[in-house]
């Protein structure tokens, strides 16, 4: 029957601070750099922060209410990457709590594109393939001048392009082509690659007024180019076919010709430094060459006529007969008669006792 007693203890806890932190941004491109936007305990106390990558591995630890955040990547160009970052906060006390945000960063696209060629000669169409990577991606092109080209579809995955057709005394061209990709996050990345139009040569030469075989024709080069010609190559058609030289300066030896006018086409290839190439083309006529040809009977008396003597059978040899004649009648290296007649007309006479002969 003794009486109960009852005996207290006053046990006082400290409260935890409060580790309640915000971003402004838990997601974006690379690199992605956080914000803080709100922060709950007294900047006063102790802030440490750890920042894991996927796997749970601690990359950086950083103190502070205000740390300098490094920059969050991602080398993948198609998946996320995330990172889980821990605010730790601790009182005098001892007492500390934590918590934690996890920081999306997407894939950065990768602009990439080839062309069959980054140098050519005017015109050109160039070949592109666009190689790019990443998710959703839309596409834009540019061209820092269109000077010469023909430009459009730039927001497909490959542009219609062609450049014109350039020559000398043109400039080669420089373009600077550009692809801008961006992802359906809105993550862009972009590549540039220089491509170079080359001047087509301007080939040329000079031909001598039209002739009477035999001819050496002897072509003179007159073509230009930016840089140096470096190959030149001559066709010369012909009745007989065709000959070439690679020379700058050829000569081509033309015969006579008894048979009409006999014409001959020239053709000029010239290629310059670039393997750039043109050509030029001129025509040239060799004149026929008159047959000269007469019969003349072998004696007669003095004072007789040369005029019946004579069957002028000569030929302009180009289906006319229209020929320009000079007769000399000669005797003893002595000039007697000059004519210009179709026949000539003179009377021969002898007044020795021998025989005279006439040229």
């Amino acid at each position: 029957n003794c009486l109960n007693d009852t005996a207290f203890v006053t046990v006082t806890t400290i409260g935890n601070p409060n580790p309640y932190w915000s971003l402004v941004d838990s997601a974006g491109c690379t690199p992605f750099t956080p914000v803080i936007d709100s922060l709950t305990a007294d900047a006063a106390l102790t802030h440490t922060w750890i920042i894991y990558d996927s796997t749970g591995t601690a990359l950086h630890t950083l103190n502070g209410n205000n740390p300098t955040w490094p920059s969050l990547n991602n080398n993948s160009h198609t998946s996320n990457n995330t990172y889980n970052i821990k605010h730790i906060v601790q009182a005098g006390t001892g007492c500390r709590d934590s918590a934690s945000i996890t920081v999306t960063v997407w894939p950065t696209p990768l602009a990439s594109f080839q062309s069959d060629t980054v140098t050519a000669c005017a015109p050109w169409t160039p070949l592109i393939s666009n190689n790019s990577q990443g998710n959703g991606l839309t596409f834009a092109w540019s061209l820092d001048t269109t000077v010469h080209t023909s430009f459009s579809a730039i927001n497909d995955s490959t542009p219609n392009l062609s450049f014109s057709d350039v020559q000398w005394p043109e400039a080669d061209q420089q373009y600077n082509l550009t692809l801008s990709v961006t992802s359906d996050k809105g993550c862009t990345d972009d590549t540039t690659q220089v491509v170079t139009l080359h001047a087509r040569p301007k080939a040329g030469f000079i031909l001598p007024q039209d002739s009477c075989g035999v001819f050496l024709l002897q072509p003179q080069d007159t073509s230009k180019t930016n840089g140096s010609i470096t190959d030149w190559l001559w066709t010369l058609t012909g009745p007989n076919g065709s000959t070439s030289s690679s020379l700058s300066n050829p000569t081509f030896n033309l015969p006579q010709s008894f048979n009409g006018i006999q014409n001959y086409t020239l053709d000029l290839q010239v290629t310059n430094s670039n393997g750039c190439i043109d050509t030029s083309q001129q025509n040239f006529s060799v004149f026929p060459t008159p047959t000269a040809s007469f019969t003349l009977s072998d004696s007669i008396c003095t004072g007789a006529s040369i005029t019946p003597l004579i069957t002028n059978s000569s030929s302009a040899n180009n289906g006319t007969t229209n020929l320009d004649y000079y007769w000399t009648i000669d005797t003893a290296g002595t000039t007697l008669h000059s004519d210009s007649n179709n026949v000539p007309t003179y009377t021969l006479v002898n007044t020795t006792t021998g025989n005279i002969t006439y040229f």
